[in-house]
């Protein structure tokens, strides 16, 4: 059945079987989507009743690794205390560096606000820059391994 345009011009014209049609493929697939989810939900619900045993056993596993971590607060205050240890030897470090980095030749850039250009005076100034890193990376890592170990 054709029908014209309200508008009065008949060169347009809607057919409403397409969109009977059009309507109907969307209820289509939707209720495939429905089925295939109610498929998928059945498989669920067959793999919690088949697998109870398990799942009650992980259930009873976190229960027990929970109560164990209520009774033993030092596990979760340790590393929490040495986040802050280690950020403390960090900014101690970057402290120290500023100082061996003063004492080599300084000056200040001419075309960028607040730059610097660092000319290494001494040999001993270029080795005391690369000790500073090592022990950055000893300090972290001792402090990280001390805390593995306190746990």
């Amino acid at each position: 059945m054709k029908v014209n345009d309200p508008s009065g011009d008949n060169s347009d014209q809607y057919e409403f079987g397409n969109l009977l049609k059009a309507k109907d493929e969307k209820k289509a697939y939707l209720l495939y989507g429905m089925i295939g989810f109610g498929i998928l939900a059945l498989l669920f619900a067959c793999s919690v009743i088949l697998g109870f045993r398990s799942l009650k056993l992980a259930i009873d596993v976190i229960d027990a690794s929970a109560d164990f971590m209520m009774t033993t607060k030092r596990i979760i205050a340790v590393p929490i205390l040495y986040f802050f240890m280690t950020l403390l030897v960090v900014f101690v470090w970057i402290g120290m560096l500023f100082c061996v980095v003063s004492m080599n030749k300084i000056e200040p850039s001419k075309s960028i606000p607040q730059g610097k250009s660092i000319t290494v005076t001494s040999e001993f100034n270029y080795y005391a820059n690369w000790y500073m890193i090592f022990g950055l990376l000893w300090l972290v890592s001792f402090v990280q391994y001390k805390s593995q170990f306190i746990v």
